[in-house]
């Protein structure tokens, strides 16, 4: 397992100056959005709480020191970072007016990770900083 150091994670996020409304370091979340995800989550002790993207209580999702949680309509799936062998993007995600995605890949699943709008850098960034996953660019066909 990849040991994360988290300030260096925290000091790309606020580099990459993007004015993000729904992506938030854990810490600037407001202290509501946290205490509804933490009742969701039950997060384990030895999970550090990293980045959230929060738009909606029907749709987010949480990275942490461990796991991808994505909470998507009452339904929560728990990702082990180690778990994660591929991270995609489509190859017109930068001038797409539709739904911003990424596919995570793992041993027996594909998900699709919603974005913000124009935050694909940095959350490819940072899976790419805190996994070992291989990154592909794909044309919208294959998938």
């Amino acid at each position: 397992m990849k040991n994360i150091n988290l300030s260096i994670v925290e000091a790309k996020f606020r580099r990459s100056n993007l004015n993000l409304k729904e992506t938030k370091l854990w810490n600037m979340l407001t202290t509501e959005k946290k205490i509804c995800i933490i009742d969701k989550t039950k997060i384990i002790d030895s999970d550090q709480n990293i980045i959230c993207y929060y738009p909606n209580d029907k749709y987010w999702w949480l990275i942490t020191n461990n796991h991808l949680v994505i909470f998507d309509n009452e339904k929560m799936l728990f990702i082990k970072l180690f778990d994660i062998l591929k991270i995609e993007i489509t190859s017109n995600i930068k001038y797409t007016d539709f739904k911003e995605v990424i596919h995570i890949c793992c041993n027996h699943i594909q998900v699709e990770l919603h974005i913000e709008k124009d935050s694909w850098t940095i959350i490819v960034e940072l899976l790419k900083f805190i996994t070992s996953a291989n990154f592909n660019i794909i044309s919208k066909e294959k998938l």
